[in-house]
């Protein structure tokens, strides 16, 4: 896959499209186990919600759907949330001492980038390595949106929140 030109922030996309891509088939390993743990409980709430009970009315078993998705989707959210969280903070440790680990750090001070300029980077590329999470995050979002099982204000608050913790993280 083809990599998009470096542009005017070098370190920046250093970090976003050239850092942090280890971990190789137990990367890709640990991120569907995650997806699938997080997606594997549609399938009963959709069958005990729906199917189950027959003689409840379509109404009743409609509410009763609704009711197990906002639970599902304050669930994942916590989970996924507290993952990112998690993941950002890693990642963001492992930023500065990795390069001082691989030996690079002595260069990279020596470019022409200020403290700011490689801080700033380091920062930005920690918050955009968890995006998959994130996306997983808004998916989740979206389908207790698109069942009425999310409130769409404390959904918003609730990435505002996400995004201030990632943040934070990420400078840990």
């Amino acid at each position: 896959k083809a990599r998009p030109d470096v542009g005017d922030d070098p370190m920046t996309w250093k970090e976003v499209f050239a850092a942090g891509r280890g971990g190789g088939c137990f990367a890709w390993a640990l991120g569907i186990a995650v997806v699938a743990l997080v997606f594997v409980w549609l399938a009963p709430i959709v069958y005990f919600a729906l199917f189950e009970r027959p003689y409840q009315s379509a109404g009743e078993r409609w509410e009763n759907f609704r009711e197990a998705m906002s639970v599902w989707v304050r669930v994942a959210t916590g989970c996924l949330g507290g993952l990112t969280m998690l993941a950002a903070a890693v990642r963001g440790a492992g930023a500065v001492s990795g390069e001082r680990d691989q030996d690079t750090w002595i260069s990279l001070v020596s470019t022409p980038l200020t403290t700011w300029e490689v801080l700033r980077g380091k920062w930005v590329g920690t918050v955009l390595g968890v995006r998959r999470l994130l996306a997983v995050q808004l998916v989740v979002w979206a389908l207790g949106l698109a069942v009425g099982a999310a409130n769409p204000f404390l959904v918003g608050l609730t990435a505002l929140v996400l995004l201030v913790y990632v943040s934070g993280f990420a400078w840990i």
